[in-house]
C-alpha cells in the first residue's frame, strides 16, 4: 500500500508506521487514539473502523475530514483505560503512538486486549535510538511534551508481560536517511532479518503485532 500524506502534515516515519498498521489490520478495527483521523481514512478503505480519542475536538476534526467514508467509520470519544465496548468486539485493536502518552499504559493494554478478538497492533517510539544518536538534543518527535513514557524495547516487553497472548511479532522501522545513505539502511535491515536479530539502538520506532 502506498500512502501519500502531505509533508506539511506528517513526516516519513509516520507514513511508514501507518502503512505497517494498515497492512497488518484484519476485519473490524478499533483505532484507539485516532487524533484527527490521519490514519483512519486509509484504514476505512478496506475495513469498518471504530475510531476514538479522549479529546472530543480531535474526534470532531477527524469526522469532518472523513465525510467520504462515513458509512465505514464511527467516531467515539473514549478513554483508553475505560473502553465503552463489550469483550471481543473487534478483530483488530490498534494503538499507534498512543502508549507513550498514557499515565497507565498497562491498564490501557489490558483494556485493548479485552475488546480484541484476533490481534493487537502497537507502535511506540524507541528512546534508546534517540539517546544514542542525539544525547544532547533529541529529535522533535521524542521531545513531544505529551510523552509521559520514554519507551524502548525493554519497557514495551515488560508491559506486554501483563497480558496473555499466543504470539508476538516485533518490527523495527529505520529512521529515514538522506538519499546517499539509504542503501546502508537496507543492508542493515537485510542482515538483521537474515540473522534473526533486533539490533539495539538502530530502530527509530518499535511496532508489535500481537496475536491473541
Amino acid at each position: 500500500m502506498n500512502i501519500n500524506l502531505p509533508a506539511s502534515v506528517v513526516n516519513p516515519a509516520y507514513t511508514m508506521r501507518t502503512e505497517w498498521a494498515i497492512s497488518k489490520s484484519d476485519g473490524v478495527c478499533l483505532e484507539i487514539g485516532c487524533n484527527i483521523g490521519r490514519m483512519t481514512v486509509y484504514l476505512a478503505e478496506k475495513h469498518y473502523v471504530v475510531a476514538g480519542d479522549v479529546n472530543s475536538e480531535f474526534c470532531k476534526k477527524a469526522k469532518k475530514a472523513s465525510t467520504h467514508y462515513m458509512d465505514r467509520i464511527d467516531f467515539v470519544v473514549f478513554d483508553a483505560n475505560n473502553l465503552p465496548f463489550l469483550d471481543e468486539s473487534f478483530d483488530t485493536v490498534m494503538m499507534i503512538d498512543v502508549l507513550e502518552h498514557l499515565e497507565d499504559p498497562v491498564s490501557a493494554l489490558k483494556e485493548a486486549k479485552r475488546v480484541a478478538r484476533k490481534k493487537l497492533l502497537l507502535n511506540v517510539p524507541n528512546y534508546d535510538f534517540a539517546n544514542a544518536l542525539y544525547p544532547n538534543m533529541l529529535p522533535e518527535h521524542f521531545k513531544e511534551p505529551t510523552h509521559l513514557q520514554q519507551t524502548n524495547m525493554k519497557i514495551l516487553k515488560n508491559w506486554l508481560g501483563n497480558i496473555s497472548f499466543t504470539k508476538v511479532n516485533i518490527h523495527g522501522s529505520y529512521v529515514p536517511l538522506p538519499l546517499p545513505l539509504i542503501p546502508i539502511s537496507y543492508v542493515l535491515e537485510y542482515f538483521s532479518k537474515t540473522l534473526h536479530i533486533s539490533p539495539k539502538r538502530i530502530h527509530f520506532q518499535i511496532s508489535c503485532e500481537i496475536f491473541l
